[in-house]
């Protein structure tokens, strides 16, 4: 098996931009998210969306240190509610139900 790291793809690919990056690893969305950081850093994606579920505590991450890390590198968080888009407060530590989380990247004015 060949794995590739998300940077990798869009210099391989020669992507300028997305949208959307929709992730469903099973608990490995923060390693993949690792393997972003430059893309991230650079302003490259717009939104993430992942979900955060018990397969989590096997991975050996935490939704924190997820939401740390894109706090870090500019991402509002935010997880998907009937009612619309919830913030999450950076001092919140989530419970651990099925969510649908969705990232918003800082747009300067």
């Amino acid at each position: 098996m060949v794995t590739k790291t998300i940077d990798g793809l869009f210099v391989q690919l020669n992507w300028p931009s997305v949208d959307l990056l929709k992730l469903d690893l099973e608990g490995f969305d923060h390693y993949a998210l690792l393997g972003t950081r430059k893309t991230l850093c650079r302003s490259k994606i717009s939104l993430i969306q992942f979900e955060v579920t018990r397969s989590w505590e096997y991975s050996g991450c935490s939704p924190c240190s997820t939401f740390r890390y894109l706090d870090q590198l500019g991402f509002d968080l935010y997880y998907i509610h009937p009612s619309g888009l919830k913030k999450i407060n950076k001092l919140e530590t989530p419970y651990f139900k099925i969510y649908s989380y969705c990232v918003a990247r800082l747009r300067c004015p």
